[in-house]
């Protein structure tokens, strides 16, 4: 077994092929920010600015290892996730509750986090725009016209449509509303 001096394992090929990569062309390194959770955040906000021009993202360390990723409308959560996940350093494993790291060398060079959170809000025009696209998709007679955004914001709408609709119909419209991409790409 070779043992590799500090030095060595960070010049790894791991980290060469992290440093190749053209995607990560513009990111910052850990030979500019050495604490990896804020080298992290900046990469993040590189790369949703890249990835999605004109949407306003907050990225914010509220402790040492965890991130948390903000933004009102814009694309999809998924769409975002796609992006930041890759800062992820492992995941939690509750069958044997620990934390398990997976440390690569993308993490080495670019940042890394142990927890990400990334959370979409909805403004009352998507919840709006949700509710006519469920209209459209299901009919007068699954959404019918006292299905409103006041409705929804009320709780009108909680207890409704458990017969068609899992979690029911206030649900499916947020969940639904979550689906619609509006970012401009």
């Amino acid at each position: 077994m070779t043992t590799l001096t500090v030095g060595q394992y960070l010049t790894s090929s791991n980290n060469e092929r992290a440093s190749a990569d053209q995607e990560n062309a513009g990111l910052l390194t850990t030979a500019t920010e050495s604490n990896t959770t804020k080298l992290a955040a900046k990469n993040i906000r590189i790369l949703l600015k890249k990835h999605f021009p004109g949407v306003k993202f907050s990225v914010r360390m509220r402790d040492y290892n965890a991130l948390y990723v903000s933004w009102t409308d814009g694309p999809t959560k998924e769409a975002v996730e796609a992006i930041t996940d890759k800062f992820e350093e492992g995941s939690v494993n509750s069958m044997e509750d620990i934390y398990e790291y997976n440390i690569t060398g993308f993490h080495r060079v670019y940042g890394g986090v142990k927890y990400l959170f990334c959370s979409r809000d909805l403004t009352d025009a998507l919840i709006a725009e949700s509710i006519e696209l469920l209209r459209k998709e299901y009919g007068e007679t699954t959404i019918p016209a006292d299905v409103t955004l006041e409705a929804y914001k009320s709780g009108a709408l909680a207890g409704r449509g458990h017969d068609r609709f899992t979690w029911g119909l206030a649900t499916q419209i947020r969940i639904n509303a979550g689906k619609v991409d509006k970012s401009s790409r």
